[in-house]
């Protein structure tokens, strides 16, 4: 509150309005400083000066400016200081430390009449931002922060902001308020004067401060910290306190202490209580079930006794609890269980997992790693499941006997006959890798072996496929590519004796490459050099170094031997098969004619691409067709 208030031009009269009147410009200067003064007088009296909300300041990165945030506040005088944007403050004036703060200040505006000074037709409330070491005594402002400028970034100190409070009229005229301890304790109501609770006081946080003995007379007291208070000051009553270290034990005899109770030192809990029931609702404590098999007791019978610790929510009317238990038994079980819902019981134990062996229910998830010294087992196993189990099982149907999994195996198994370890599944079904959209990329049918591929294969030694002359053997092509049906294509390495008892004839091998179905199933060889066969340095396309037996096609004349006419079958058979042929390209054939035995044709696309022909004992060249 501020200082005695000057009622000497404080507006005590306002007009009084009527049809007809005649209002002068006094009117209206009278209207607006009765609403004025008793405004300001208002904030000024029942308010203290400080930030109402916002104008939070935040240095700009980057740059030697502050940016203050739109808000409000309450200056000395009872004047609303009102920033309606943000603003951006940079005018340090060559200052290196000092205090950002803001003040009221009105501006007219909108001046009506230039030859009389005093025609504005308003007045704007603009407030002026400013800085300075220290805010001068003639200036009432409100602080926003403390900068220190020459450092990059500007440091900003929040702590010297005050905010607006309550100002309670009193007697002497004394500061009696209650405002927020500021940005270094925003939650903190900061009451200057004395307080007097006529009712009861909850408080939830901790009570710190000058508390002592002689200052608590008569009433009932409920507090958390009394360290002057003797035994004789408790009388009688309910006292709910956690620590009065100068209480004897011979003072506590009996009763109940309704409230918490903090022990520094030790503290003896006496002995368990013996219950015939662990499903009833039970206060927190420590209890045993008498060595009777009682409800609700846990699934470990090796021992008669039963430990039961209970933790029950606070209100007296909620049943929920954490029950914690274990049996008398020297072993490493123990058992959790939570009831949940009101006036019931859990009948259903949960076992803690400990050194030994442990079953559970349900889905478990472990944020961290795992590490696992023995076999990590997923699925059912029996006690006759003793041969060979594998270390890590993902599908198990003992009615089938089936085993999936990574498995050791011993030196008895396997392709190689030597112990280590393998993936094993049933020979109904697949071992396959899948990509995105379950895109197989490999896959191992089970008995039969077949594997599929779906990218390269690169092999760094070589690839040994199986021998012989069946359709399983060797390199097989997929069928059918093209669609239809018969379609297939091989290569293969057999021998071509191999029921014979002459080993020299089973050493008779054969490498066969083939197709099969259509006469238009073709063998090519792409070879961008030659192709030698008896020679690994061929000096043409193809060099055979040896015999090369070749079967001619046998032409049908029918006895014909005009040459000239056009459709001849020589003539015709030469010019259907080297018909777009390239230039070079030749080719040979004999004919079926009683008079031209002992003579073949040879045909070939001339270097002008006509095709031409010539037999073996008559010296002349014949025009077969021009290669179109």
């Amino acid at each position: 509150m501020a200082k005695t208030t000057d009622f000497t031009n404080f507006a005590n009269e306002r007009p009084n309005y009527f049809p007809g009147q005649y209002l002068l410009e006094d009117d209206f200067e009278l209207q607006h400083k009765y609403l004025s003064d008793r405004q300001r007088y208002y904030h000024q009296s029942l308010h203290i000066s400080g930030i109402i909300e916002g104008l939070e300041v935040e240095v700009v990165q980057g740059k030697k400016e502050v940016q203050i945030q739109s808000g409000s506040a309450i200056d000395l005088n009872g004047n609303l200081i009102v920033l309606k944007t943000n603003i951006t403050f940079s005018n340090f004036n060559n200052i290196n430390e000092g205090l950002l703060y803001i003040q009221y200040a009105e501006e007219p505006q909108n001046q009506q009449q230039k030859d009389i000074p005093d025609s504005y037709t308003r007045l704007s409330e603009k407030p002026i931002l400013g800085f300075a070491s220290q805010i001068p005594e003639n200036i009432i402002a409100i602080k926003l922060a403390k900068l220190t400028i020459n450092q990059n970034p500007i440091i900003l100190d929040p702590s010297v902001r005050e905010y607006s409070g309550l100002s309670l009229p009193n007697a002497n005229s004394k500061a009696l308020t209650l405002r927020s301890a500021g940005s270094a304790n925003p939650n903190l109501a900061v009451l200057t004067g004395s307080l007097q609770i006529d009712e009861n006081l909850t408080v939830n946080g901790t009570i710190s401060g000058k508390i002592d003995a002689i200052n608590i007379t008569t009433g009932q007291l409920d507090t958390g910290r009394i360290p002057n208070l003797s035994a004789d000051k408790i009388i009688s009553g309910t006292f709910s306190v956690n620590r009065i270290p100068n209480l004897p034990a011979d003072k506590i005899t009996s009763g109940t202490i309704a409230g918490d109770l903090t022990v520094n030192g030790a503290a003896k809990l006496g002995y368990e209580s013996n219950i015939s029931d662990f499903s009833i609702p039970l206060m927190s404590g420590f209890y045993q079930n008498n060595g009777q098999n009682i409800p609700g007791d846990v699934p470990d019978t090796s021992h008669g006794w039963t430990h039961l610790i209970t933790a029950r929510h606070s209100n007296t009317n909620n049943n929920h609890q954490l029950q914690i238990a274990a049996s008398y038994q020297s072993n490493d079980r123990i058992f959790f269980r939570k009831i949940a819902d009101n006036g019931t019981s859990n009948p259903t134990w949960n076992e803690v997992a400990t050194r030994g062996t442990n079953t559970f229910d349900g889905t478990q998830t472990i944020s961290g790693s795992l590490t696992v010294n023995g076999s990590v087992q997923v699925g059912g196993f029996t006690d006759g499941d003793q041969d060979e189990w594998p270390k890590v099982t993902w599908y198990r149907d003992i009615s089938k006997n089936w085993d999936e999994g990574l498995i050791k195996n011993s030196a008895a198994r396997g392709y190689f006959k030597k112990a280590g370890y393998g993936i094993h599944f049933h020979q109904s079904r697949q071992f396959s890798l899948w990509s995105t959209n379950w895109d197989a990329l490999f896959a191992v049918e089970g008995q039969t072996g077949n594997t599929y591929i779906k990218g390269n294969l690169t092999v760094n030694s070589a690839i040994t496929p199986s021998a012989g002359s069946a359709e399983n053997n060797g390199i097989m092509f997929p069928k059918d590519p093209g669609g239809g049906s018969g379609d297939a294509a091989w290569i293969r390495y057999y021998s071509r004796n191999p029921d014979s008892r002459s080993v020299p004839l089973r050493e008779q091998m054969t490498l066969e490459i083939g197709t099969s179905n259509d006469p238009q199933d073709h063998i090519a060889l792409m070879a961008s050099g030659g192709v030698g066969i008896g020679t690994n340095e061929p000096a043409a396309k193809l060099d055979v170094n040896g015999y090369i037996f070749e079967k001619l096609d046998v032409i049908q004349c029918n006895n014909r031997g005009d040459w000239g006419s056009a459709n001849h079958p020589i003539k015709v058979y030469f010019q259907t098969r080297l018909a777009g042929k390239p230039v070079g390209t030749m080719m040979r054939a004999i004919q079926d004619h009683p008079s031209w035995r002992g003579h073949y044709w040879q045909a070939w696309v001339d270097a002008d691409r006509n095709i031409r022909v010539i037999h073996n004992s008559i010296n002349s060249i014949h025009l077969a067709d021009r290669n179109t």
